[in-house]
């Protein structure tokens, strides 16, 4: 996503600043993940839902930084992404 290319700065000298190093990558991780997972099965609720929740914490962990733009970035992704899925099927409820 395009959104992993903008770089927060990050001071590593303070433990605080590992943490959320360390704990950006994990949700990076996990956003790549569910996107490969959703690749081959795009209409898995369970992994639809795990993917929106990391980048929602990746949200909420840029915005405890101070990244106000990168947390909205991270919560517009999937609810475009959703917006479009409702708009190719109608809203139906067999699209997801």
């Amino acid at each position: 996503m395009d959104v992993f290319n903008n770089v927060v700065p990050v001071d590593f000298s303070t433990h605080e600043n590992s943490h959320f190093f360390h704990t950006e990558r994990y949700h990076r991780e996990a956003i790549y993940h569910c996107e490969k997972r959703l690749s081959k099965d795009p209409k898995c609720v369970k992994v639809l839902c795990d993917w929106i929740a990391s980048y929602h914490e990746l949200a909420f962990l840029y915005e405890q930084k101070g990244a106000v733009e990168m947390a909205q970035k991270c919560l517009l992704i999937p609810h475009q992404s959703m917006l479009y899925m409702a708009q190719q099927h109608n809203g139906t409820a067999s699209a997801f």
